[in-house]
C-alpha cells in the first residue's frame, strides 16, 4: 500500500450576505485543482453546517458542496495559497480545509 494524501475542503454556495455565489466561480476552482492533478471530485450534494464566528459571536447556517483531490505527496503549500484565494474570490472569512493521510490499495 502506497500512503498517500486527501485535501477535502468545502465552499458555501451563498456568500455571507445570504447572495447565491456564482456557479463560474466553483467550475474555475475545480478547473485549477484538476489541471494542477489530473482529477478533482465535487459533490454537488448540499452539505449543510454552522459556525460561530469567534469575533462577533454571530452564528452562520451554510450549505457547501465538497470538493476532494488524493494526491501522492503532501501539497500543502499549494492548497495553503488556494484557501487564501477562495477566502477572497467567495468572500468569506475562513475556507474549511482538510489534510488527511489516506492508504490507496
Amino acid at each position: 500500500m502506497k500512503e498517500r494524501y486527501r485535501y477535502e475542503f468545502y465552499i458555501p454556495i451563498r456568500y455571507n450576505d445570504g447572495r447565491s455565489i456564482e456557479k463560474k466561480k466553483f467550475d474555475d476552482v475545480k478547473d485549477i485543482i484538476a489541471k494542477k492533478f489530473s482529477g478533482v471530485s465535487v459533490h454537488y450534494v448540499k452539505i449543510a453546517g454552522e459556525w460561530k464566528d469567534p469575533a462577533t459571536g454571530k452564528i452562520f447556517k451554510d450549505d457547501s458542496l465538497k470538493y476532494e483531490v488524493t494526491v501522492d505527496e503532501k501539497e500543502d503549500e499549494f492548497f495553503s495559497v488556494l484557501k487564501d484565494k477562495m477566502r477572497k474570490i467567495f468572500e468569506q472569512k475562513d475556507i474549511y480545509l482538510l489534510r488527511t493521510r489516506v492508504d490507496s490499495l
